[in-house]
């Protein structure tokens, strides 16, 4: 019989010994008592006819959850305990309201993603050397879909006739093309010229005052090009910085974005309660990252 249940400071051993064989960045025994005391990590360990055969940690962060560790000993496996651990995944989201899971695997451990993929995790990029010695990971994600509909968000971009957008500073664009977006789609609603001040200076205070002045209604600011107003707003503001990586055709970045609202809407309402997260949400090749 298989038992999920959680882990308490009297496993730390089992745990570490259990991750010694897991392999990686192994934690040492301080590691692992500041986890299990942590409200911020969640450990479970499956338990079969009471011995200890796996175990998996959780991380619950501000807007997301990471699954940060998963292992099954080896005599165990083919015996349904992943599925079990992610079954206990889905739970954590659910009961801490989260809309986004990541993780990272292996490229070679097939089994494993394919498991993550029947839970609906999708791959974002590989991140090369992840685990040393050459060894490469994917970086994967899952957005939590949502029954209702959860609101809206009011997007701003840069161009000249409203087909493609201006591909430099956002701020240098002759207008603004106003967007509501919905799970359901997008509508244009304002197209707003841009009037302010010719910079004198780089950063001109000016400039910025009149754009706010222009965008105060608007979420999220989108752009083909990172620029250094986009790295100054990761932090403050209420504009959440959006960039498709050389992706000028508006009606391709828009679809981008609904792709990918539940995570959007996250950001938008956490900046909403002047708590923005410090990401740039960056796009290449349609994967998503944050930068």
């Amino acid at each position: 019989m298989i038992k999920i249940r959680n882990a308490d400071t009297t496993d730390k051993d089992v745990l570490l010994e259990l991750d010694t064989l897991l392999g990686g960045a192994v934690w040492d025994g301080e590691h692992w008592q500041n986890i299990l005391n942590s409200r911020f990590y969640k450990v479970f360990v499956a338990e079969v006819n009471g011995e200890i055969a796996g175990f998996m940690v959780v991380y619950v962060g501000i807007t997301e959850v990471h699954l940060m560790k998963i292992f099954v000993r080896r005599i165990f496996r083919g015996k349904g305990i992943g599925h079990k651990f992610m079954d206990k995944l889905m739970e954590v989201v659910k009961d801490t309201g989260k809309h986004m899971v990541f993780l990272e695997v292996d490229v070679a451990n097939i089994e494993a993603i394919y498991l993550y993929k029947q839970y609906g995790f999708k791959i974002l990029k590989v991140m090369p050397n992840f685990y040393g010695s050459g060894q490469d990971a994917y970086l994967m994600m899952y957005e939590v879909g949502r029954d209702e509909e959860v609101g809206k968000i009011i997007v701003a971009l840069g161009s000249e006739d409203g087909k493609a957008m201006v591909n430099d500073h956002l701020g240098e664009a002759p207008c603004f093309y106003v967007y509501e977006l919905t799970k359901g789609g997008y509508k244009m609603i304002d197209k707003r010229k841009n009037d302010a001040p010719e910079e004198k200076t780089h950063g001109d205070p000016r400039k910025r005052k009149r754009v706010q002045e222009i965008l105060h209604d608007v979420d999220v600011l989108l752009a083909p090009q990172v620029s250094t107003s986009f790295v100054k707003m990761k932090d403050t503001g209420k504009w959440q910085p959006v960039v498709i990586k050389d992706e000028v055709d508006i009606e391709k970045a828009l679809s981008l974005l609904i792709n990918h609202f539940d995570l959007l809407y996250d950001l938008v309402n956490l900046r909403r309660e002047g708590k923005p997260t410090g990401k740039i949400v960056f796009f290449k090749d349609e994967k998503l990252s944050f930068i």
